[in-house]
C-alpha cells in the first residue's frame, strides 16, 4: 500500500464541434437580439369609455344637478314663507253717511205753496158783498122816501154806516181768505220739510245700512280671501310633497336605469380591456419570440460544458489501494456513460458501500477520441 513515485497528470478538456458552432450561432444570434432597438407599443393600453357607461355618467349628473328636487324644496320654502292675510276691521267713513238737517220755514219759497185761486175767491166774496150792500143801501133809501127823508141827513147817515159796514166786512172777509191761504201754504211746507226730513232720515239709515252691509261684505271677502290663501298654502304645500317625492320616485328609478348603464358599460369595458391585453401580450410575445427561442435553445446546451483547455497535475505516485480505486472509478464511469445510471450508490448497480465511500461521477467524453478516453 505505499506510495510510488511521483506522477504528472495531464488533463484535457474538449468540446465536440457541432456543440462548439451551436454556442456560436447563439452568441451571434445574442448579439443580434440585444443590437435591436428599443419596440415602444403603439396600440392603446387603457379600455375608453363605453357609450353606455357615457350615458349613465349623464344621466347621474343630471340628477345631481337637475332642478327636480330643488323644486319642491322651493315649493316647500315659499309655503314656509307665507305670511298669511292681515285682517282688519272694516271701517264706515263719516262720508259714507249723508248728513240730515230740518228745513226751515223762512227758506222755503211761501209763494209757490200760495193757492193761485186766492185772488178770484176775493173778488168773488167782495162783489157778493157789494151787491149784499148795493140792496141794503137801496132799502135804506126806500125806507127814507117812504118816511118822506130821502136825501135828508138821516138817510145820508145810514147809507155811510151801510158802507163803513161794507168796508169792515170786506176787509175782515178779505184777510181771513188771505189768513187761511197762508195757513194752508205753511202747513204745506211743514208738510214737505217733515216728509223731506224723514226722508233724509230713511236715506241716512240706507246710507249706514248699506255702509255697515258692505263693511261687512268686506270683512267677510277678506277672511275668505285670508281662508283662500291658507288653503292654497296647504295645497302647494301637498304639490310640493308629491313633487318631492315624484321627483325622488324619478330620480331613484334614473339612479336605478344609470347603475344598469353603468354595469353594461362595464362589462362591455372589461371585454374592450381584455382584447386590449390580449393585443398587448401578442406584441409581448412577438417581441420576445427571438429571445425566448435563444433562451430555448441555449437551454439544451450543457450549461455546464466548458469550452475546453488542458492542465497539468503533478503528484506522488499512487499506491496499490489508490491504484485499485482508480480502476474501480474507471469502471464506474465506464458503466455510468453507457447505462446512464451510477454504479454505485442507493440507486447503482452494486448499491451502497456505506460510509466514507465518496461519490463517483460520470466524466467528460471527447466525441472525437476513442470511446475508452475519458476526460477527468
Amino acid at each position: 500500500m505505499g506510495g510510488g513515485e511521483e506522477q504528472q497528470t495531464v488533463q484535457q478538456q474538449s468540446v465536440p464541434a457541432y456543440i462548439q458552432n451551436q454556442h456560436t450561432a447563439n452568441l451571434n444570434t445574442a448579439n443580434t437580439v440585444t443590437d435591436q432597438a428599443y419596440q415602444p407599443y403603439t396600440g392603446p393600453r387603457i379600455a375608453d369609455w363605453t357609450p353606455d357607461q357615457v350615458a349613465a355618467r349623464d344621466m347621474l349628473r343630471r340628477q345631481v344637478t337637475g332642478p327636480q328636487l330643488g323644486m319642491g324644496h322651493g315649493a316647500a320654502e315659499n309655503v314656509a314663507a307665507y305670511n298669511p292675510q292681515q285682517i282688519t276691521a272694516a271701517q264706515i267713513g263719516r262720508g259714507d253717511i249723508r248728513d240730515v238737517t230740518a228745513g226751515k220755514f223762512t227758506d222755503a219759497n211761501l209763494s209757490a205753496y200760495m193757492s193761485p185761486y186766492t185772488g178770484a175767491v176775493i173778488d168773488t166774496t167782495n162783489a157778493e158783498l157789494g151787491r149784499q150792500n148795493d140792496i141794503l143801501q137801496n132799502q135804506t133809501n126806500a125806507r127814507a122816501a117812504a118816511a118822506g127823508a130821502f136825501g135828508g141827513s138821516r138817510q145820508a147817515i145810514l147809507n155811510a154806516e151801510n158802507n163803513r159796514n161794507f168796508m169792515d166786512t170786506v176787509a175782515r172777509s178779505t184777510a181771513q181768505l188771505n189768513n187761511q191761504n197762508f195757513a194752508q201754504a205753511q202747513s204745506a211746507i211743514g208738510l214737505d220739510q217733515n216728509r223731506a226730513l224723514q226722508a233724509a232720515g230713511m236715506n241716512q239709515q240706507m246710507d249706514w245700512n248699506t255702509a255697515s252691509q258692505n263693511a261687512s261684505l268686506r270683512q267677510q271677502a277678506d277672511l275668505a280671501n285670508q281662508s283662500a290663501g291658507l288653503q292654497g298654502m296647504q295645497l302647494r304645500l301637498g304639490a310640493s310633497d308629491r313633487l318631492r317625492e315624484s321627483a325622488q320616485a324619478v330620480n331613484s328609478r334614473a339612479l336605478t336605469n344609470a347603475a344598469a348603464l353603468s354595469g353594461i358599460g362595464g362589462q362591455q369595458q372589461a371585454m374592450n380591456q381584455a382584447n386590449l391585453d390580449l393585443a398587448y401580450q401578442d406584441f409581448q410575445r412577438q417581441r420576445d419570440y427571438a429571445l425566448q427561442q435563444l433562451q430555448q435553445r441555449n437551454a439544451f446546451l450543457n450549461p455546464g460544458m466548458s469550452m475546453g483547455g488542458t492542465s497539468t497535475t503533478t503528484a506522488p505516485g499512487p499506491g496499490f489501494l489508490q491504484t485499485g480505486l482508480g480502476t474501480i472509478a474507471g469502471i464506474g464511469g465506464t458503466y455510468s456513460m453507457l447505462t446512464g445510471r451510477p454504479l454505485f450508490g442507493a440507486t447503482g448497480l452494486l448499491g451502497s458501500l456505506g460510509g466514507g465511500a465518496g461519490t463517483v461521477t460520470a466524466p467528460i467524453i471527447d466525441s472525437t477520441a476513442n470511446i475508452g478516453t475519458m476526460i477527468a
